[in-house]
């Protein structure tokens, strides 16, 4: 009996070892989890940083960079010295760089002098500082910049969300309206969201008050030319198709000699420039192309339809954040002679 009981001690015992061993194994052969294997490096923090820079088109020439004393128990720390020119906020570009440093861990500290004042920034990942900056303003900097401006065609084909979604857009740009019921009902609006619009005279107008047919008399060509300037007095010019049966037409010499008689002006829709392409990769290589060739100091209008500029809004906006302007199509065609 005591033989028996020996053995079963000496089975647990072993037993016991036994596993002891493997737990012993398992921490050995199982690899240590490193603490710093996902840190982000201090050159990608820096990329990241001077991208948020580029983005607001800041020179190179106003960023200065030096190294500072390294301290005991720490790397080497890049200190940034930016100067920001007129017409950038610099809050715009905290909440820019909060942004491109959204992981979990990394900190964006930043230190406001005074209200909308000078800011210095530090970047730390894993409470481990990477990166110092002092953004300042400095009023004798300006950025290159050029101007361009949307005639936005086709708002009617939208559904009322997506009209109103861009009626929203805060950006200066105005609408193609063809004279009718539609338009007089979405002018409020447009007026509110403080847009322009232009009318479009062509063979497609549908609305008796407004139609202009090449086998109408001058009288009532001019009734219904008049019943426009009723009814939409805040029209800013007047678009016109030069590949229309309108514009072709015995009766299109007349219907300019009225709006001009009226102090009216009238453009030819086809001398802007056309922004379109087969899908929206094609649409913004397009718009890439032609922003890059626009000068400094000069000016261009696109015609775009509704849903591209929708499409294109993204760039756009990175445009404008670059210090460019967006105006109203007025704004360069009241310069010029008509």
């Amino acid at each position: 009996m005591k033989v028996k009981r020996k053995i079963i001690y000496i089975l647990i015992l072993l037993i016991a070892l036994l596993l002891i061993a493997n737990l012993i194994l398992d921490s050995v052969s199982k690899p240590k989890e490193n603490k710093y294997e996902n840190l982000v490096s201090k050159s990608e923090i820096e990329r990241k940083f001077k991208d948020v820079l580029l983005n607001f088109n800041i020179s190179k020439d106003w960023i200065k960079v030096r190294k500072l004393k390294r301290k005991k128990g720490r790397f080497n720390n890049t200190y940034y010295k930016v100067s920001i020119p007129n017409g950038i906020s610099i809050p715009n570009i905290l909440k820019d760089i909060n942004k491109a440093f959204n992981d979990e861990n990394i900190r964006v500290k930043s230190t406001e002098k005074n209200n909308f004042g000078d800011s210095d920034i530090e970047i730390y990942e894993n409470k481990v500082l990477k990166l110092k900056a002092k953004l300042f303003y400095s009023s004798a900097l300006n950025r290159e910049n050029s101007t361009i401006s949307f005639i936005v065609t086709g708002i009617s084909g939208l559904s009322n969300d997506k009209a109103n979604e861009l009626l929203a857009i805060p950006l200066d740009f105005g609408l193609v309206l063809k004279p009718g019921k539609f338009s007089e009902n979405i002018f409020p609006s447009i007026k509110n969201q403080q847009k322009q619009f232009y009318l479009l005279l062509n063979e497609d107008i549908d609305d008796e008050r407004f139609e202009l047919l090449e086998d109408f008399s001058k009288g009532v060509l001019r009734r219904k030319i008049n019943n426009m300037f009723k009814f939409f007095k805040e029209n800013s010019f007047f678009l016109v198709d030069q590949h229309s049966s309108l514009f072709k037409s015995t009766i299109f010499d007349y219907i300019r000699n009225v709006l001009k008689r009226n102090s009216k002006k009238i453009y030819y829709i086809n001398s802007f420039t056309q922004l379109k392409g087969e899908s929206k990769n094609d649409l913004r290589s397009l718009f890439a192309f032609y922003l890059k060739n626009i000068k400094p100091g000069t000016e261009k209008i696109f015609v775009i339809s509704a849903d591209n500029f929708l499409n294109l809004l993204d760039d756009i906006l990175q445009y404008k954040k670059k210090g460019n302007n967006i105006k109203f199509a007025t704004f360069y065609l009241n310069r010029i002679k008509n």
